[in-house]
């Protein structure tokens, strides 16, 4: 009877340390993330106010952080600008399909995933111009979260379970001397 009181002692600690832990690395996971993606779009939006300035890439503004680079079209969707410091934009049809993919969204803001990019439709007087960066970065910090997130939770998960079950035994005694 004793054992299974123990047990129940540790039970019941362990998963509200369980959802604690979960609850607070989740939200970690969820504010870093949600940071990221506004400091990207943030600095999208920067960029998109003078789309084809031309600077070097270590003259930039202090809050252009990713990769990234612009691509102006006409109306029927057809490249006439591009301009960036940190890609090749020699592929035009790569640049016809990034062209395609953004047109055929409703969204102004999305990610084309199988490209690893960001972009930011903007529509202007005379042309729209779309900014992409490159999400890779991001993606990999956030990768990098999870593992530190899931491996410092498995620690702490076995050390809180080595303190519940020390002090189960002194919760219990009481019980076991009566």
């Amino acid at each position: 009877m004793i054992r299974k009181l123990r047990l129940k002692f540790v039970l019941i600690n362990m998963s509200v340390v369980t959802i604690m832990m979960a609850a607070v690395f989740g939200l970690i996971f969820t504010f870093t993330s949600a940071n990221l993606e506004r400091e990207s779009i943030h600095m999208m939006q920067d960029i998109a106010g003078q789309p084809f300035r031309l600077e070097a890439p270590d003259q930039l503004a202090e809050n252009v952080r990713l990769p990234f680079f612009t691509l102006q079209v006409d109306p029927g969707g057809t490249l006439l600008e591009a301009g960036g410091g940190y890609y090749d934009l020699s592929d035009s049809d790569l640049l016809d399909d990034l062209i395609q993919d953004v047109l055929a969204s409703p969204k102004s803001f999305g990610v084309l995933s199988k490209y690893n990019l960001r972009y930011y439709r903007v529509e202007t007087p005379v042309n729209p111009c779309v900014v992409f960066a490159d999400i890779s970065s991001e993606r990999a910090t956030l990768q990098n979260l999870l593992q530190t997130c899931l491996l410092i939770g498995g620690i702490g998960f076995l050390f809180f379970l080595w303190g519940s079950i020390l002090v189960s035994k002194c919760a219990v005694r009481p019980v076991e001397q009566a």
